[in-house]
Order: structure tokens, then sequence, then C-alpha cells
């Protein structure tokens, strides 16, 4: 379709982070082709190949790629647009039935806010197109690390929660893929429907958190004229959206409405 445009000045092609899948260590923007194997098949696995076909088309068609992080909530309020499955396994971790999980504590978790991330975008987009290019708009090495995400989390609950804050519940335990194996072999044995919700978030997506990589983001920077200090420090916005979360029950709220 875009090419019957024949005035197309640019386009802009939506992607993710996560066309790295299995790849560890530092992941540059002009990086693409690898044959690590995803994480995710339908997801990760599909915005690889469609990267891959938007490159085939980049001589002809004014392009650029923005790879976006994991987006948890807004920078300003709090507020979460879309539950996904992180958000999920942060509502079952308030309830106190999600014990473990499966990763390495020092991984990097790269999230970042929506309106943050959207200033991004329309920064490069409306100011600073540059056909061929590709933009990770991510955390850098400003993520957090596995391990401190579930700490800053379990700080936060505790401001809400009685449980929480007397040690009722507790961050859950940093396990091994093998171990994690185990425990969800137990629960499925055990068949509690609950903790086999959980089981079934964590399949989808924790993976993730044996794999740890740092996306870099220098093409972005230079586009934008900043550096790492403009990076929104999760420590100060994340319990925010936390806060949110558990104010409007997970998006269960009749006083929730999606924007």
């Amino acid at each position: 379709m875009a090419s019957d445009c024949v005035h197309l000045k640019k386009f802009a092609h939506v992607s993710t982070l996560y066309v790295a899948g299995r790849r560890t260590g530092d992941i540059y923007e002009e990086d693409l082709e690898h044959d690590a194997g995803f994480v995710t098949m339908g997801y990760e696995q599909s915005k690889y190949e469609a990267e891959v076909l938007i490159r085939r088309y980049m001589p002809r068609l004014p392009i650029a790629v923005f790879r976006m992080s994991l987006l948890m909530g807004c920078l300003r309020d709090g507020y979460v647009h879309d539950y996904g499955a992180i958000h999920r396994y942060l509502m079952f971790m308030y309830k106190g039935i999600a014990p473990c999980f499966p990763g390495i504590a020092v991984c990097p978790l790269d999230f970042l806010p929506y309106d943050y991330s959207a200033e991004c975008f329309m920064g490069v987009f409306g100011g600073h197109f540059k056909r061929g290019e590709t933009y990770q708009i991510s955390a850098g090495d400003k993520s957090p690390s596995t391990a401190r995400w579930l700490e800053l989390t379990a700080q936060t609950y505790a401001r809400h929660s009685k449980a929480w804050k007397r040690g009722s519940y507790n961050v859950p335990d940093i396990v091994t893929w093998p171990t994690y194996q185990l425990y969800k072999r137990t629960i499925f044995t055990i068949e509690n429907m609950e903790f086999m919700k959980v089981v079934r978030i964590l399949d989808s997506c924790a993976e993730e958190c044996f794999c740890p990589k740092e996306f870099r983001r220098e093409k972005l920077n230079d586009a934008l004229g900043v550096d790492r200090s403009s990076i929104p420090d999760y420590e100060e916005y994340y319990p925010r959206i936390l806060d949110h979360c558990i104010a409007m029950n997970w998006g269960l709220s009749p006083n929730y409405e999606k924007a």
C-alpha cells in the first residue's frame, strides 16, 4: 500500500525491542537478523519477521523503524491504558499468590512510560526523521535489574497492604528455570486454579529474564539531542504506576475508564 503512495514523505514502522528474542549482551539499533530464537514465538517472531520484510523496502521507501520498550503506564499520573501479562503477574503478586519468579537476579528489565515513549517517537518522526534508520526507544542502562524491580514492587505494596507491611507476603524468590519447572509441575498436580493462572502468565514472558541484554539507543539520543539523563527514573515513576493499578483494582474497578 505504501508503495502506491506517490507523494509519501515518511513512513514509521512501530516494532518492539524484543525482536532481539533470546539474544544476550548489547543490542544495537542496527542489529536485526539472528538465529537465537524467541521467547514468545507469536509476538516476538512476528515482529521480527515484519522488520525483516520492512528492511527490504527501505531502499525504495522513506521508512524508519521505531522499537518500543515494555510500556508499563504513564509517567505523569501512573495511568495504565492496557493491562498486559506483566500487570496481571503484579496483581497476583499483590494478592500473595506469586511466590517465585524465574530469572536471573541481575537481568535488566527494560520498561518505560507510555507518554515518554510517545514523546520520543514524535520528536524523531515529527522533527528529526531520517529514512533507513532504526531507533530503540529504550531505558538502556537505566533499566532496573529483575531483583530491584521485585524489591521496589514489594516496597510499594507495603504502603497499601497490611499483609505486605507486616511481612505476611514477601518478595518472590528468583529461581532457576529447572526449579521453576518443578514448581510448575507441583501446581498442576494439586490443580490450584489461582496459582495455575500465575504459571500461565510466567510461561508467556518470564523466560526473557534468562536472556540479559541492554538495548542501546545512541541513534535515538543523537536524533533528539539528549543523553541518558533524559530517561525517566523508574524509582520515581514506577511506584506511581503501581499506586494507580491498586486504586483501579488492576482495571476491574467501576471507576476505571479506558482512555
